[in-house]
C-alpha cells in the first residue's frame, strides 16, 4: 500500500515540459470548432440567449487555440460544454450534446485548465516576451497530463469490456451498427459480410484491450501508436464518430516522449539539424 501511495505522491509533484499539453491545447481548440462550430453559428440561434452563448463559445474556443488567457479560456470552455452536456436536466438540449464524444471534449478542457498549457506555443507567452517580461518556464506539474493519459486508457478498457460478449464476437453488434449506417449504401454488402464482421470485431476488441497496457507500460509504442491511429482512421472513415477519432489521436501527443517529438519537428518541419550533427 505504501508503494502505491508513494507512486501517487511522486506523480502529484512530478514536473515536465509544457510543450505536450500546449500542443494538445491547440488541437483541442480546433476540435471545439469542428464539433460545434456549425450548430452554434449565429444564423442557427433562435434567441438572444442562444446568440450570446454562441459568441461566448466561439470566443473561448479561439482563446484556447491561440493560448490567450489560457487557463481562464479552458475553464470557460469546460463550463460552456458542461452547460450543453447537462442541459437536458433543465430542458435546454440538442440531440447529440449528451454524447460521450462531447463528454471527452469537456473533460479535456477541465483537466487542461489545471496544466501549464499556456506556457508554450501561446499568445500568453508571446505577450510577456513582447512586454520584455521574463517568460514563464516551460515546465509544470504533469499530473493533469497523467490524468488525461489515464482517461485515454480508461476509454479503451471500458469500451473493450463493454464489447466482450458472444454477440459482439459473433459480429452481431457490429452488424446492427453497419445496417443502421449503411442501409441503401453501395458498400452495404461488403460491410455486412459475416467474415468481415467477425474479423473486424475480434481485431477491434484485441486492439482495445492491448492499447491501455501498451500505453501505461510504454511497451512498443512505435508499433501500437500507428495501429491505434489506423483504428481511429477506420472509425472516422466508416462511421459517424464526429470528433471522437481526432480527439483520441490528439491525446497521443501526451503519450509520446516530448523530447523525441521536438526532435522530429526540428528535423522534418523546421529543417533544423540534430544537436549532435
Amino acid at each position: 500500500m505504501s508503494a502505491v501511495t508513494d507512486y501517487i505522491s511522486d506523480k502529484l509533484i512530478e514536473t515536465g515540459s509544457t510543450r505536450p499539453v500546449a500542443r494538445f491545447r491547440i488541437c483541442l481548440g480546433v476540435l471545439l470548432y469542428m464539433r460545434f462550430g456549425e450548430e452554434l453559428s449565429l444564423h442557427a440561434a433562435d434567441s438572444f440567449w442562444d446568440q450570446t452563448f454562441s459568441l461566448a463559445y466561439y470566443a473561448a474556443a479561439a482563446m484556447v487555440t491561440v493560448g490567450l488567457f489560457t487557463r481562464w479560456a479552458l475553464g470557460a470552455s469546460a463550463l460552456l460544454l458542461a452547460l450543453m452536456y447537462y442541459g437536458k436536466f433543465w430542458g435546454w438540449y440538442s440531440p447529440g450534446w449528451g454524447h460521450h464524444h462531447h463528454y471527452l471534449l469537456m473533460v479535456c478542457c477541465a483537466v487542461l485548465a489545471f496544466s501549464g498549457a499556456g506556457r508554450s506555443f501561446s499568445a500568453d507567452r508571446a505577450i510577456r516576451m513582447y512586454r520584455s517580461l521574463p517568460p514563464q518556464e516551460e515546465r509544470a506539474q504533469t499530473w493533469p497530463q497523467t490524468l488525461l493519459v489515464l482517461q485515454l486508457c480508461a476509454i479503451y478498457f471500458w469500451a473493450a469490456l463493454d464489447k466482450t460478449s458472444a454477440g459482439y464476437l459473433h459480429g452481431d453488434w457490429l452488424e446492427r451498427v453497419f445496417e443502421w449506417v449503411y442501409a441503401g449504401n453501395p458498400a452495404y454488402e461488403i460491410v455486412t459480410n459475416r467474415v468481415f464482421l467477425i474479423a473486424g470485431s475480434w481485431a477491434v476488441l484485441a486492439i482495445e484491450y492491448v492499447l491501455p497496457v501498451a500505453i501505461l507500460l510504454r511497451w512498443r509504442l512505435n508499433i501500437w501508436i500507428p495501429i491505434a491511429f489506423a483504428l481511429h482512421a477506420a472509425f472516422y472513415v466508416m462511421l459517424p464518430v464526429q470528433t471522437y477519432s481526432a480527439s483520441m489521436m490528439a491525446l497521443y501527443l501526451l503519450v509520446v516522449d516530448p523530447d523525441w517529438l521536438d526532435a522530429q519537428i526540428d528535423k522534418y518541419v523546421i529543417g533544423k539539424a540534430p544537436a549532435h550533427a
